[in-house]
């Protein structure tokens, strides 16, 4: 993209310096959900600050954060066109491009990299823990990677995998739901995953006050109903 009569500049913070890259509201806000809100009560404003990304990367040595943010805007610049950037985004700077993304609200740049992730990238992505990339799928509302991550667990399961309960504990309540109340996930005994779901709800009492109901809805099908409020 060109800088030349930029309106505005993007300021991201790294550690103790800030880089800015200047851009043109008018073609950012037709992708960018956030710059779009932001210019209707600030058109005259010169900058807008993007919060520092921690985003934990696969080695975070070799992320070029500013190449990153270069990335998301170029996808703006494009029309919103992927195939510009899809060859530059890798398992080492998926996740910093896509907390950009996010913070951005450029719903296209992420579904795309929901795509990558499921289909392209999968396979490193499975080299990380299933459970922490289900949470994060869910975090970033990645539907697609979300619903092929919950397929592989149940698979694993299914296949006589032994249920890592420290791990399942970590869902977030609405994957937990879709997990242990999936039709097509086989167990020794309902009884077992009935005691899951039971000490689920024990030890996630705090975080699944908003889903209670759909928690009871699931232990009902497992005929648990020796709940304690």
């Amino acid at each position: 993209y060109n800088s030349l009569f930029s309106d505005c500049s993007l300021q991201l913070k790294l550690n103790n310096t800030t880089i800015e890259i200047p851009i043109h509201k008018v073609i950012m806000s037709a992708s960018s959900k956030y710059i779009f809100e932001f210019c209707k009560t600030n058109m005259d404003s010169k900058k807008i600050e993007i919060p520092q990304i921690d985003e934990k990367c696969e080695d975070n040595e070799k992320v070029n954060y500013k190449e990153c943010i270069d990335l998301v805007i170029k996808f703006c610049y494009s029309n919103q066109n992927f195939n510009i950037i899809q060859d530059d985004i890798n398992i080492n700077n998926v996740w910093v491009i896509l907390k950009f993304a996010c913070w951005l609200q450029i719903e296209n740049l992420m579904k795309n990299i929901d795509s990558i992730l499921t289909i392209k990238l999968f396979e490193d992505v499975l080299n990380q823990s299933k459970i922490e990339l289900l949470n994060k799928a869910s975090e970033y509302n990645l539907e697609e990677l979300k619903k092929k991550l919950t397929k592989t667990i149940i698979q694993d399961y299914s296949d006589g995998k032994e249920i890592n309960e420290d791990d399942i504990y970590n869902l977030d309540p609405e994957t937990f739901k879709n997990v242990m109340s999936s039709d097509e996930l086989k167990v020794e005994s309902e009884k077992k995953v009935g005691d899951i779901v039971i000490n689920y709800i024990k030890k996630r009492k705090n975080a699944i006050n908003e889903k209670q109901e759909k928690i009871l809805v699931l232990c009902i099908r497992f005929s648990f109903l020796t709940l304690n409020e």
